[in-house]
């Protein structure tokens, strides 16, 4: 029976085909998601804050008009308006007795500002009172400001000076048949596109399985659900008594004996440090602890308990104890204490969190992953509906569980007994419980037989990464000598004549008032008088580097509360210069992040790189440095992000992929297995993990070569050639 197993994840699948208790073949495929991804490119978004702009520039001049036709009427003095507390008592007032002219005027005008939200009625004594203020008493319900405006002109208009005559019809029009005051415009992204990714993937994934070993007879793939409660585990391990008991002795002994030893008769309290005798088990001063409390989805396995002092377990209460208040000075002294327990219990302790080797359940799922198996189960449940194949579906706690029984985490890792996910294969191992139960869910030692086998097969699995080129050549076929906006990673920067003592332009930038938070950022401020002041205000205050509370601070003072955004000075390294016709500078991007890593032969046969902006792939006019220099040149490397290349020392080739680039000639490479995050690990000094730094002289003396790597992980490498 073909078996087909299928572990998928939101930048991953895993997969593994068994067919009588063969493994035909087993891998990974890991791409990258697009998770969080907004739908709307960064020149749309420019293009939607100038409209913005534009609107509320037009709005401002429509309020000018508006004041000026007020004063025109004498419903409005030239200087002086009244507070905003003060109208609002007005606008109530103004619905049943008449005001003075200047205060009827000031009342259209906070209308005119306010136009488009919602306009509250109250119901006082079975009547309608419109109102701007909020009650706590009352039905409210939104209205129309039209209705307040009509029922106001109502009042006031015999009180209306006798030169002015009726002006209602002008000022509703200026009112009501403009666009709105203050546009709240909010560009609508566009759905998530991970679940589409995953699906394409999964689609080519099958495809590539199905034309090399034929049509599965059963798909078997793990079931995403909203995480519940564990049930007591009474099979292997029995129900804790509240009263002492042999059954409860015979546990507590069990748990002291895992506990850090003083002498034969004696251990201490992981959590308190307290001496616990042995003729203290089976008392009311010791007690078993749940380390993840069961409130906190903890279980009642041997793994979540733990033997402890009464006064202890009153003090961790329904928290673990990383979140115990008072125990936060001596967490050190309690880690100490814990390395003496399994590997599971202290993971538990130190995090809070049950280790990944064991359920799954302690994971919450999303909206994000519910929408990934949803599209999946279709495109799977199409693919059985249209070949005759079964589809059986496991639950994810048994996938952790029987990974667990059979003790395929130490196939990738031997010295440690947890899921190792700094490596891409644990994918396919998964995928490969799943293929395991699913052809022989009767016979459980399936998996047991097969271990060895599967030791030999993933080891030599080699993990498939999607690369994405993107499609510059279709953009400059089309737009030929057009600047794309995906060049400019915030916006267009004014161009000034000002440099740095490193030859950087300095281009200007409208930031937010309440970002600027440091005395680095002050300085970066255009207008020296406001600098001085925002210096002098960071002084007076005595806020230190990076402290947010300067973000209050600023918008709180009166002075500055008034300019919303400041143009500051931004140093760009080799911006896109854009120019007018005539040759004049009109502003500057800020080139995108390096495309490609180029290797050219020179004619005397050393090796030379050169790295490719993303601007210099969007300019039409540009051409290749080396080449200019040397036209006898010969490349020899192309290199993206992803890309996988082989490197020979003696008779050993390693596969490494493509992690980045600087213009200093240095590639950084990675294992093509290697997971995790990487720019993380490089710098924690306990991982064993480090980068590949090569230059082109380096990868010459490694014969360097650029391999491909299909969906099913086979790799097809053309060789050095010299």
């Amino acid at each position: 029976m073909f078996v087909l197993g299928l572990d998928i994840g939101s930048s991953s699948i895993g997969w593994c085909a068994i067919e009588n208790n063969e493994i035909l073949g087993i891998g990974a495929r890991v791409f990258p998601s697009k998770q969080g991804f907004s739908g709307i490119a960064p020149h749309k978004q420019r293009q939607n804050h100038r409209a913005m702009r534009r609107k509320n520039k037009t709005a401002k001049l429509r309020l000018k008009l508006f004041a000026d036709t007020l004063v025109r009427h004498g419903l409005l003095p030239k200087t002086g308006n009244a507070s905003t507390a003060e109208i609002k008592w007005l606008i109530v007032l103004a619905q049943f007795e008449p005001i003075l002219p200047y205060q009827f005027g000031a009342v259209l005008m906070f209308l005119a500002k306010h136009r488009g939200k919602p306009i509250r009625v109250q119901k006082i004594n079975g009547q309608k009172q419109f109102n701007m203020l909020p009650e706590k008493n009352g039905d409210w319900e939104r209205r129309d400001a039209t209705r307040l405006f009509s029922k106001i002109w109502r009042v006031q208009e015999t009180c209306l000076p006798i030169q002015t005559g009726n002006p209602r019809s002008e000022i509703a029009r200026l009112l009501f048949c403009k666009s709105k005051t203050k546009p709240n415009f909010q560009p609508k992204p566009v759905d998530d596109l991970t679940p589409q990714i995953v699906a394409n993937q999964l689609n080519l994934v099958l495809a590539a399985i199905v034309k090399r070993f034929g049509r599965p007879q059963l798909i078997a793939t793990e079931m995403f659900r909203q995480p519940k409660r564990e049930k007591i585990d009474t099979a292997n391990f029995p129900r804790i008594a509240s009263k002492p008991s042999s059954v409860r002795y015979e546990l507590e002994k069990r748990l002291w004996l895992e506990l850090p030893e003083v002498d034969p008769q004696t251990r201490r309290c992981v959590y308190s440090g307290d001496a616990i005798k042995l003729e203290q088990l089976g008392t009311d001063t010791v007690e078993i602890d749940h380390i993840i409390p069961r409130s906190r989805r903890g279980n009642n396995k041997f793994e979540n308990l733990l033997l402890c002092t009464a006064i202890a377990n009153r003090e961790k209460g329904h928290l673990t104890p990383i979140r115990v208040g008072s125990w936060q000075a001596r967490l050190p002294e309690i880690f100490e204490r814990a390395k003496v327990l399994p590997v599971g219990k202290r993971h538990r302790i130190e995090t809070g969190s049950v280790p990944v080797a064991g359920t799954r359940y302690d994971r919450q799922l999303g909206s994000l992953t519910r929408s990934i198996w949803q599209r999946c189960s279709l495109e799977l449940a199409g693919l059985c509906n249209n070949s005759g194949t079964e589809m059986r579906v496991l639950r994810g706690h048994e996938t952790a569980r029987f990974r667990e029984f059979w003790q395929l985490d130490k196939v990738l890792q031997p010295a440690n007994a947890l899921q190792n996910r700094l490596d891409h294969r644990h994918h396919a191992i998964d995928a490969f419980v799943l293929a395991a139960l699913s052809a022989n869910l009767d016979g459980q030692e399936l998996g047991s037989q097969l271990r060895s086998k599967l030791s030999a097969a993933i080891h030599q699995t080699v993990t498939s990464h999607k690369v994405n080129h993107g499609s510059i050549k279709a953009d400059l076929n089309k737009f030929p000598a057009a600047t794309m906006g995906m060049l400019a990673q915030e916006t267009a920067y004014g161009a000034t004549p000002f440099r740095d003592l490193f030859g950087r332009h300095f281009g200007v930038v409208r930031r937010n008032m309440a970002t600027i938070t440091t005395p680095h950022e002050v300085s970066k401020v255009r207008d020296h008088l406001l600098r001085e002041m925002l210096a002098a205000y960071l002084r007076s205050k005595s806020l230190n580097q990076n402290q947010p509370a300067a973000v209050s601070a600023l918008v709180a003072n009166p002075v500055l509360a008034r300019a919303k955004r400041v143009r500051m000075l931004e140093p760009i390294l080799n911006p896109v210069i854009i120019k007018a016709p005539d040759g004049k500078v009109l502003k500057y991007l800020k080139p995108g992040s390096n495309y490609r890593f180029d290797v050219w032969q020179l004619p005397d046969g050393k090796w030379q790189s050169e790295v490719i902006s993303l601007a210099n792939m969007y300019d039409s006019s540009w051409t290749s440095v080396v080449k200019q220099q040397y036209p006898t040149a010969k490349k020899r490397l192309k290199l993206h992000h992803d890309d996988c290349i082989a490197l020979t020392c003696g008779n050993l080739t390693e596969l490494f992929r493509v992690a980045k680039f600087c213009a200093n000639d240095r590639l950084y490479l990675v294992p093509v297995n290697t997971a995790g995050d990487l720019k993380a690990r490089d710098a924690d000094p306990t991982d064993v993990f480090k980068y590949s730094v090569k230059s082109a002289a380096g990868l010459k003396m490694r014969e360097a070569r650029q391999v491909r790597i299909d969906l099913l992980g086979q790799v097809f490498d053309p060789g050095y050639k010299n």
